[in-house]
């Protein structure tokens, strides 16, 4: 059968939401299931949705399903498609035996990574990492991730535990350096994740925080010239920008892709992070080090599920 009239599944899985869609060789969304939870299933029970997810797009689909790709929050095996740790939004997935209780029930190949690494493979494939060799891809929201690419190949570590950015350690030593969601003291997460940016922005306002104060928010209220607001969006770059100078200074990739709804903030917040990587960067006649926007959105971990699939076929 010709390549084009092949078709994927991907599936992101989500602390909210799980979504999977019909995708084919160009990166185009043919048919999306979403199935939204207020308290996210375990191992046992997602597999199950995932199951019923994946037969409703059969019946949607007329080419031939290739196989399903699975993006994955927390520390994945790879090789074994095994669950090996849970991520603080998505409890009891340790030990699942993904790919192998999902093969036995769809009868088609599966493959599941690490989310934040499809989210780069996406990139690659179909979007702002198309003509990068090597690239960091961060997802700057509720979490920071970080998915890396080295010689048009997703890097996954020796024990699939590469990319966790977002722990990067930043600001150890101030008093009352935020506690991270892993356990530990200033990371990266900590101190630039969506909750974080609100958290500091209500502390110093000195007001309560609540629901309506978000990240959006924030950076709404900077571009009017609320002096709280730019001050912690220049704390937002300045943290930024220093993780992604290291970054470059250890990788030396072609470029940072950024996304995720933090992204969504522009200029005002890309552009001293600019600033800061161009001082903080060791000094190169060759290399111009710069960030550039994620092309593919929300729908990242999910088109890069799919990629992963069309590009085990080419193996």
């Amino acid at each position: 059968m010709a390549k084009n009239s092949l078709t994927a599944i991907g599936i992101d899985l989500g602390g909210s939401h799980l979504t999977a869609a019909l995708v084919n060789p160009n990166g185009q969304i043919k048919h999306k299931k979403t199935a939204s939870y207020l308290k996210a299933p375990n191992g046992p029970h997602g597999t199950q949705l995932m199951v019923k997810l994946v037969r409703e797009l059969l019946h949607h689909s007329s080419s031939e399903i290739c196989g399903v790709g699975i993006a994955c929050p927390g520390s994945v095996d790879f090789n074994k498609g095994i669950v090996l740790a849970d991520s603080p939004n998505l409890i009891g997935w340790k030990g699942t035996r993904l790919r192998q209780d999902l093969e036995s029930s769809v009868k088609l190949p599966v493959l599941i990574d690490n989310d934040a690494n499809l989210a780069a493979w996406g990139e690659k494939y179909w979007g702002a990492g198309k003509k990068a060799e090597n690239f960091i891809c961060l997802t700057l929201g509720t979490g920071v991730g970080g998915g890396i690419i080295i010689n048009n190949q997703i890097y996954r570590g020796s024990h699939y535990y590469a990319g966790e950015i977002g722990h990067m350690k930043i600001n150890t030593f101030i008093e009352g350096s935020p506690k991270c969601s892993c356990g530990s003291y200033g990371c990266l997460e900590a101190l630039i994740s969506a909750p974080a940016i609100a958290r500091d922005f209500a502390r110093l306002k000195g007001i309560r925080l609540s629901h309506s104060i978000t990240a959006k928010t924030v950076f709404d209220a900077a571009k009017r010239g609320d002096s709280a607001a730019r001050q912690i969006v220049q704390q937002t770059a300045y943290y930024l920008g220093n993780a992604i100078s290291s970054l470059i200074n250890i990788f030396d990739p072609d470029i940072v892709i950024i996304g995720g709804g933090i992204a969504k903030a522009g200029p005002i917040l890309f552009n001293p992070a600019q600033r800061i990587i161009n001082n903080n960067s060791m000094p190169h006649p060759l290399r111009k080090p710069a960030i550039v926007p994620a092309k593919l959105g929300e729908n990242a971990g999910l088109l890069g599920a799919a990629a992963l699939v069309f590009s085990d076929l080419k193996k």
